[in-house]
Formats: structure tokens, sequence, C-alpha cells
């Protein structure tokens, strides 16, 4: 039996030669060069600029699609999208042959020319027994191309088009959220992102698609309660990565979760950091446990994170909060631990340590101690006004006490301390 389209045409054109039919009957079955010879011997007959020739050139393109097949299945791609759109050529109105083609350019990448056949060309129809997934890779198709040549509104319907089913669906939300964060329409991307994160089942994209959703409401939108519930989803599905969690583990603190706090720390030490930012980790879970009322596991992780980083301020400070209410030895133990970050360090640092130092001895009334390391923090910054005013008061009180000697260093350190009163 011969190609349907063969045969209604000579079922169209009952007037066309026994010779004609003869050629039209061998199509059946026929090879690469006998359908050569058949295109060429009917285009041999068609005047293109003969209206009569007409009903020639549905039949002309039949032979064309044919041979396409017939030379791509061989290898050559050229030759077989070069008869494709010699087909096209002679029936540009049936949308068959145009969607034939468009498929071979968007199978080669020609996006340029593929887009204007989709411009013109209708959806295909869906095919029988398909529940919408052939319909919604077309949309798909033709949204991926129009968006490359930059026809975004036509993009987008498609992209909507391709969401209707499961197959495409987060393809083409993903696309449909960069769009709208390229346009700078940042609720729609933040709404697209959640229903990202929604409809992907990999785990590793689930828990991007939330993160990228927070981003979007803690930074573009302003809405950290909403970041964090978008961040709390990411977490929970398993996000380990290092430079993600940071940036959620700042939202947590600032937002006084301290819970939340512990488990991203938790994760992020069982992970390989470098010093300082260990230290940072450690810092961060002290201010948690503070903040769940633990006060010697928060000491406890200071002086960890100042161990790590003895330049931390934080820690600094931290190994302090509330130590007067500990007990000797987890005094003893912060008071070592204190000296020996200082002997650690130089410069700014040191002189953070040694003002804690210094603010401690004095609540403890500590005269001594005080002395000598007010008299540590002059020799380290000569400007540093607490240092002089600390050593000028112990000094006035050693005068009041008959110690004449003490009378020249109490006055310089003094005149030291007025001068530098602002």
């Amino acid at each position: 039996m011969a190609n349907p389209t063969y045969l209604r045409f000579i079922e169209d054109q009952p007037e066309v030669s026994d010779a004609f039919r003869t050629l039209v009957a061998r199509t059946t079955g026929a090879g690469l060069t006998e359908l050569t010879a058949i295109a060429d011997a009917l285009d041999a007959r068609l005047d293109r600029d003969d209206p009569a020739s007409a009903p020639l050139r549905p039949l002309l393109a039949a032979l064309h699609l044919d041979r396409a097949r017939l030379t791509g299945e061989g290898g050559d791609d050229d030759t077989a999208l070069m008869l494709l759109i010699a087909a096209h050529g002679l029936v540009p109105d049936d949308d068959a042959v145009g969607q034939t083609l468009a498929d071979a350019l968007y199978t080669r990448g020609d996006m340029v020319g593929v887009a204007d056949l989709y411009r013109a060309l209708p959806m295909p129809p869906q095919p029988p027994g398909d529940e919408g997934q052939a319909r919604a890779e077309e949309h798909l198709r033709r949204a991926r191309a129009l968006r490359a040549v930059g026809d975004d509104a036509l993009a987008m319907r498609h992209f909507e088009g391709a969401m209707g089913h499961p197959a495409t669906r987060a393809i083409a939300t993903e696309h449909l959220a960069n769009m709208q964060e390229a346009a700078g329409r940042w609720e729609a991307a933040a709404r697209l992102r959640e229903k990202l994160a929604e409809s992907v089942t990999d785990p590793q994209a689930k828990r991007a698609a939330w993160v990228a959703a927070g981003l979007l409401l803690q930074h573009r939108l302003a809405r950290p309660a909403q970041a964090m519930q978008a961040y709390d989803k990411a977490v929970d599905a398993g996000l380990g990565e290092p430079v993600l969690l940071g940036c959620i583990l700042a939202l947590y603190r600032e937002q006084q979760r301290p819970e939340r706090v512990l488990g991203v720390v938790e994760t992020l030490l069982a992970g390989d950091s470098p010093g300082r930012r260990r230290s940072e980790l450690w810092c961060d879970r002290a201010w948690a446990l503070g903040a769940r009322g633990d006060a010697v596991g928060a000491r406890e992780a200071y002086r960890t994170a100042l161990s790590v980083d003895p330049a931390s301020v934080e820690a600094a400070r931290g190994v302090f909060d509330g130590l007067a209410d500990a007990g000797s030895a987890e005094q003893a133990e912060t008071l070592a631990a204190v000296q020996t970050a200082v002997d650690a360090v130089t410069g700014r640092a040191r002189l953070t340590l040694l003002s804690a130092l210094l603010d401690w001895h004095t609540t403890r009334d500590d005269r001594a101690a005080m002395t000598a390391v007010a008299a540590d923090l002059v020799a380290l910054a000569p400007d540093y006004r607490p240092g002089h005013e600390t050593l000028s008061r112990l000094g006035a009180e050693r005068v009041a006490a008959g110690d004449l000697d003490a009378l020249g260093p109490a006055l310089a350190h003094t005149r030291a301390d007025l001068r530098l009163r602002p």
C-alpha cells in the first residue's frame, strides 16, 4: 500500500497520467535512491509560478519528508534538514510539516530558526492515550527556544504550560523563577522558588530551592520570619553546605533562635572549618547555650573559642560573663586560659584581652593584679586611658598611705589621664 499522501493525491487528481500513477505506487517500500528519482520527476513537472501546479506541492513535500527521514537514518543530518526546509517551503501552511521542521531545528540547537516557527505554529494536538506529558514537553521546548532569543513574554506562557505536568513541572518552575528574578519581580520569584521546593523530589534540589526562597524573602523582601520558615525546611531536609548554613546561622542568631543555632553549629563543627571560623562557631554555640540559661556551658564554649583563636574579641569578653558566680576552680581555669591567649597574641587582640582582664580584676578589687595588668596595657598602648586612670587611682591610694615613692608615677599617670579625656 502506498503512502497515504500519495494515494490522496491520485484520488484528488483523476487526470494524472498512468505513468505518474505508477511512480506514486512505487513509493511503497521505496529506498532513498528511488524516492529521489520520483521526487526529481515530480519536481520537473512542478512550475512554482503556475497556480495549476499547486496540487503537486503537497505530494512533493511528502516525498521530501520521506527522503529526510531516510537520509537522517543514514546519518546525513544536514541533507535531511535541507529536505525538511524544502518541504516546509512547499507547504508553509501545513502545521504538521512545520512541526517536523521545528523538531529538527530544536534538536540541532538552532533556537533562532525554531523560535520563528514556534511563533507561527499552533500547539500540536494531544496524542491519543497521552495524559498531557507530550504537550507539556512541547511547551517546554518552545519556552526554552523563545527564552533563548529574548521573547520572554511568550516564553513565560509556555513555561506556565509546562508546569501543568509532573514530568516538566520542576524545570519549568525553575526557569520561571530565574526569569522573575532577572526582571526584579522578587515576590513572584520567591513564590516560584517555594513551589519548586515542593515539587522536586531530589533532596539536594529541594534544599537548594528552599535556601533560594529564603534568600529572596530575607534580602529582597525583608521578611525574616518567612525566610526562617524556608531555611528551617532546608535544614530539616539535611542541608550541609557550609556557606549556606553560615548565612542561615547569622539570621537564626539575629532572630533569637538558640535551638536552631545549636543544630546548625553542630553540623558545621562536624566539618573541617578553619581556625577563626571554628572559633566563631564556638562563640555561636556559647551564645545559644547562654540564651537557654546554661551559663556554665556558655563560658566553657567561649574558652574553647578562645583556645582556637586567641584573637577572638567575642570569646575574650564571653569567658567573663557571669564568672563572678562560678566556683574558684572555673575562675582559675578561665584566668589561665585568658593568660595563655594573652601570651599568644599581639596588638589589638592583646589589648582586648588585657582590657577584659583589667575589668575582671577591678570587679574583684584585686589591687596587685589591677596594677600589673594596667601597666601591661599602657606599655602596649601608651594612649590607653583606662590603664592610666587605674594606675593614677591606685598610685594616689599608695601615696595617701605614706608611700611617697609612688608620687611621681601617680602624677605621670594622672597627667596622661587628664590629657586623654575627651
